[in-house]
């Protein structure tokens, strides 16, 4: 049996958490090891479990998505974090990349684009939201 993505998710609105993550239960080749609900509590929990993948929301209270990539990425260099928003500026999916976040997707995202951006940034590559992408002409 291959073995299974390992993902955390990270999002202070419990109702994201819970719909990603049941969106996610879906997907056999997916595993989600932990959740939480600010950047502190999701490094806290990074030196217990070892996630392939990181959902990462930015805005957040006590540490926000952006500072936790930063020091998630200091700690482990390897880890592939997608950020994770309904906020889609162009400043804040500059700054996620900046920090080292391998992809961008908006909170609107369905189940199919989630996994092909799981899948991709796994493989290396980066991923933006399909709206990001029409919307700033970023590059796939």
């Amino acid at each position: 049996m291959p073995t299974k993505t390992k993902l955390i998710i990270v999002d202070d609105v419990l109702m994201v958490r819970l719909g990603l993550s049941q969106m996610l239960r879906k997907v056999d080749t997916i595993e989600i090891i932990a959740e939480a609900d600010n950047g502190q509590a999701f490094l806290d929990k990074l030196s217990i479990h070892k996630p392939d993948v990181v959902l990462m929301d930015i805005k957040m209270p006590i540490m926000d998505g952006l500072e936790a990539t930063k020091k998630a990425l200091n700690k482990f260099p390897g880890l592939k974090i997608i950020a994770l928003t309904a906020d889609s500026n162009e400043s804040a999916i500059e700054e996620m990349v900046l920090s080292g976040a391998k992809g961008f997707l908006l909170k609107s995202v369905g189940i199919a684009e989630l996994q092909k951006a799981i899948e991709t940034v796994l493989g290396g590559s980066t991923y933006y939201s399909n709206e990001l992408v029409t919307a700033y002409k970023l590059k796939k």
